[in-house]
């Protein structure tokens, strides 16, 4: 059997993509060399807050961010997506519109943010600055030395292993196949287009391949597509952990300069991420979770006595332009979706929507699909 589509890769990228594909009527197979999100995606915290990553990690001016953009568009598109896979399998992704507090350390620290937030202009929403009592009421048990918090209430957050469970559940509802433990070890061509792959248990065939394979993707493309064609994706550990009750009555995400809490439905907060080019090392280290503790603990001192649960580690695949590269290569018919970084599970929906445009007609291809609409 050839099928339309084979995406490499059942990260939330790779299953998105199929699922967009799938609900056009096309036949589609996912190959995974491990398990449904069993490398970044399943290790995500889940945040999703286009604003804040704009301000805290990526480099220039977040009035101009690419970022912001199509993080609020991606952003948009998770109601009703969480909804329809609800109502598909039964599995609830867990979305909460929790907003998201952001303290800032002095009024050096608070002015940087604000000019920010009023760079990025109405997309923002309305963002509120909040200190002194309020801020005692609103964040119960923050350290004494932090003078204030702005709060987006348009950032929010889920359980991406929920929303991959259910992604993959919604896709064999519609007969696409998802190959576990199966490794890709090689792209088939025929001349300069691409007809399959090969795998340990032989060759699979379709008309378009898409390779959402994270960090592993270089790899996979670089005998078809050489040096010059390359997106260079490289794995960056990011550990990140779990503590349970005794915890701080907080509702939202608290998000630091280094560190950010996430309070869960279950009561659990997840505490992330360190970020570490140490290769496809997958380890946790207690270095690793002393670092995450420290900083949480200068946010929320109480936090010396909650319950430690577990800690865990995910290979954030980071493309070395720092913007995910998605859409067509050199080769006929391959299609690469990858590099988003730390935004995998926020981009997501609106990488599937560019992909799935361009392989039935309604966009033209590009090489860089997220891009072209970046600064709209």
């Amino acid at each position: 059997m050839i099928d339309d589509v084979l995406v490499v890769g059942a990260g939330i990228i790779g299953l998105s993509v199929a699922d967009a594909l799938a609900r056009e009527g096309m036949t589609v197979r996912v190959l995974e060399m491990d398990r449904v999100a069993g490398a970044a995606s399943g290790a995500a915290a889940g945040m999703l807050a286009p604003l804040s990553e704009a301000l805290v990690h990526e480099a220039g001016d977040p009035g101009t961010n690419p970022l912001v953009h199509l993080g609020l568009e991606s952003l948009a598109r998770f109601e009703s997506l969480c909804h329809r896979l609800r109502e598909e399998t039964g599995i609830d992704p867990e979305l909460v519109r929790s907003g998201l507090w952001r303290p800032v350390a002095d009024g050096r620290e608070r002015r940087a943010a604000q000019a920010g937030f009023d760079r990025i202009g109405p997309r923002a929403g309305a963002i509120e600055w909040c200190h002194g009592g309020d801020l005692e009421v609103a964040l119960p048990g923050l350290a004494r030395g932090i003078p204030g918090a702005f709060f987006s209430p348009l950032e929010c957050h889920l359980r991406p292993p929920l929303l991959s469970r259910a992604t993959a559940a919604a896709l064999r509802t519609r007969g696409v196949e998802i190959e576990e433990g199966v490794a890709v070890l090689r792209l088939r061509t025929e001349g300069r287009r691409v007809v399959g792959v090969e795998t340990h248990s032989g060759l699979r065939r379709a008309g378009r391949v898409v390779v959402a394979a994270g960090p592993w993707t270089t790899a996979l493309l670089e005998p078809v597509l050489g040096a010059d064609g390359l997106p260079r994706i490289e794995p960056v550990r990011g550990q990140i952990l779990a503590l349970q009750p005794p915890l701080p009555a907080v509702r939202g995400i608290v998000y630091g300069a280094d560190v950010y809490c996430v309070p869960k439905r279950d009561g659990s907060w997840i505490v992330g991420a360190t970020e570490e080019r140490v290769g496809f090392d997958r380890r946790v280290t207690a270095e690793g979770v002393a670092r995450l503790l420290d900083r949480a603990r200068a946010l929320f001192p109480s936090l010396a006595s909650a319950t430690f649960e577990r800690a865990w580690a995910g290979l954030r695949p980071v493309e070395a332009n720092r913007w995910p590269r998605v859409g067509a290569t050199d080769v006929e018919d391959l299609f690469v979706a990858a590099g988003h970084g730390r935004n995998g599970v926020l981009l997501a929906p609106i990488t599937a929507e560019r992909l799935r445009d361009m392989l039935t007609g309604k966009r033209p291809p590009s090489r860089d699909a997220l891009a072209r609409d970046a600064s709209a």
